[in-house]
């Protein structure tokens, strides 16, 4: 979490607009991006889950250190039974090696309400054998698109979406041939 090649996804997330949003992040730590979210990106309210203990308590007072607790809901466990349902604008998932396990958690945080929906996806992806990395980087963000879709399909069957991609960053390199990326990905509901 505290790799130096990670301060370009902790500056870029500190620039986002999340003015009113509701905020889930999936695997908060000890708030290495909640506290960007609460103290930079303006949201309503941040839902952070978290299973370690000595994380959570070092959340809970970094928090209070700068003074941002009151925009945060702490969920103590495993995010797969208590992260709240249908409550997010955005949900922040940065796991790595990957993330996709909890992409249907994700998607279930999401509120069909919002206008928003914004779902940022971490994962290592694997470019070797490929002379074109970014096209590797796309097929991947593509396929996330796709997983999206499949489980937004699943949660609301009686609604369309088109999932796109607004964005894909590498954060670092991971190892030779690996790159750690961060897709933006936003739901949209077709009939609305």
């Amino acid at each position: 979490m505290f790799s130096f090649g990670n301060i370009n996804e902790k500056l870029r997330v500190s620039r986002l607009d999340c003015t009113g949003e509701t905020v889930v992040d999936l695997f908060a730590g000890i708030g290495y991006f909640t506290l960007v979210f609460a103290v930079h990106c303006r949201p309503e309210l941040i839902h952070s889950c978290e299973w370690n203990p000595n994380a959570v308590e070092a959340l809970r007072r970094n928090l209070e250190l700068n003074r941002v607790s009151h925009k945060c809901v702490v969920h103590f466990g495993d995010n797969r039974l208590l992260c709240p349902v249908g409550v997010a604008d955005r949900v922040y998932m940065g796991l790595i090696p990957t993330s996709l396990d909890s992409l249907r958690v994700a998607c279930r945080a999401l509120s069909i309400k919002s206008l928003k929906l914004i779902l940022h996806i971490h994962e290592n992806v694997s470019h070797f054998g490929s002379k074109d990395r970014t096209q590797v980087w796309r097929d991947w963000a593509l396929d996330l698109c796709l997983k999206v879709n499949e489980i937004m399909l699943s949660l609301y069957p009686s609604i369309k979406w088109s999932i796109e991609i607004l964005d894909i960053n590498k954060v670092k390199s991971y190892a030779p041939h690996i790159d750690h990326l961060v897709a933006d990905i936003k739901c949209n509901q077709i009939n609305r």
